[in-house]
């Protein structure tokens, strides 16, 4: 228990420390988002709202069809909420309103990575499998860890992309 709290602590250190980064230690100005960027995030937000809404009744009807699911239930629902936030970043990272205002995107990618590698020490130290059933305890890091690489991984397509564009 000891050894968790610290790390912990430890991650929310690093989260400050990329934060301080990403925004600069005395600006007053964000930058913000742009009024483009505002109506995009709201379309962002509701695509993002539908998409959890109809995996949940889907996840809903499908256990009470079939009583044998190898995954906890409160996994798959963080799965359906996780698959929300999915459908909500990636439209705004494609539509160029995932990004603030003179916001620099390394620290982000870098905290990004950090989270990545306490997922997979979490996949590390729990066990993923017991009696046949895909547990919370390690189900939720490989879930956390999938949803932080897919991130990455379209920030990075879209730098590419843009990069292109401006050569």
């Amino acid at each position: 228990m000891k050894n968790t709290s610290q790390l912990l602590l430890f991650a929310l250190i690093i989260i400050q420390v990329f934060k301080i980064l990403a925004y600069g230690k005395g600006e007053k100005d964000h930058g913000g988002f742009d009024e483009r960027q505002e109506l995009v995030r709201g379309r962002a937000f509701k695509y993002g709202f539908l998409t959890i809404f109809f995996l949940q009744c889907f996840l809903i009807l499908w256990k009470e069809t079939i009583d044998n699911i190898p995954v906890e239930f409160g996994l798959l629902m963080m799965a359906c909420l996780m698959a929300g936030c999915l459908v909500t970043l990636i439209y705004c990272i494609y539509n160029d309103a995932y990004w603030e205002l003179r916001q620099k995107s390394l620290p982000f990618i870098g905290m990004w990575l950090f989270i990545m590698v306490i997922a997979i020490y979490g996949i590390k130290n729990n066990e993923l499998v017991v009696n046949g059933i895909l547990t919370w305890d390690g189900g939720i890091y490989v879930l956390v860890g999938l949803l932080f690489i897919i991130i990455l991984i379209n920030v990075l397509i879209k730098m590419f992309i843009d990069k292109k564009d401006n050569n």
